[in-house]
């Protein structure tokens, strides 16, 4: 049998940035910390890492 079927997913980072934020204006003045484990579930660590160092 082949792999007939791929498939794949893209990060947005635009949108994980805006929920970053959303998530900060409810949690009011409490400390945020984001937490990026197994490669981003294979996404890629640094990326994701990075795009939400700016908001937390």
């Amino acid at each position: 049998m082949t792999d007939t079927h791929r498939c794949w997913v893209e990060i947005d980072c635009g949108a994980l940035r805006h929920n970053a934020q959303v998530a900060r204006e409810r949690i009011g003045g409490a400390e945020m910390l984001a937490v990026v484990k197994a490669n981003a579930y294979g996404h890629g660590m640094i990326g994701v890492a990075e795009t939400l160092a700016i908001e937390v």
